[in-house]
């Protein structure tokens, strides 16, 4: 049963894939791309409390659970910078898919 999600961009409309979004946030954080990490972990913990918990951008409480498991971390700057730039840009959607998908 896999926890999906998914961003839209504000201005446009279409979901963009996340591939796109992590070199979006690469060229705004000045970081290379990187062919197999995502830049300061976006996805695993931002992507994962969308998918995973049902948070969505704007949401107070994703920021503060950020903010309480990066305390002290060297990356805290950049994940909040990341948060910031989706938040400006996108909006978050997330669902789970039950059963498995057919032809």
């Amino acid at each position: 049963m896999p926890n999906c999600f998914q961003l839209t961009n504000k201005a446009t409309g279409i979901v963009t894939p996340l591939n796109q979004v992590d070199r979006e946030l690469c060229q705004f954080l000045n970081q290379p791309v990187h062919e197999r990490y995502y830049v300061a972990n976006w996805f695993n913990t931002i992507g994962q409390m969308i998918a995973v918990k049902g948070l969505h951008l704007g949401d107070e409480k994703l920021r503060a659970t950020l903010i309480e498991w990066y305390e002290g971390a060297s990356n805290l700057d950049d994940m909040m910078k990341c948060l910031d730039y989706l938040e400006t840009n996108y909006i978050s959607d997330s669902w789970v898919e039950i059963g498995r998908k057919r032809d």
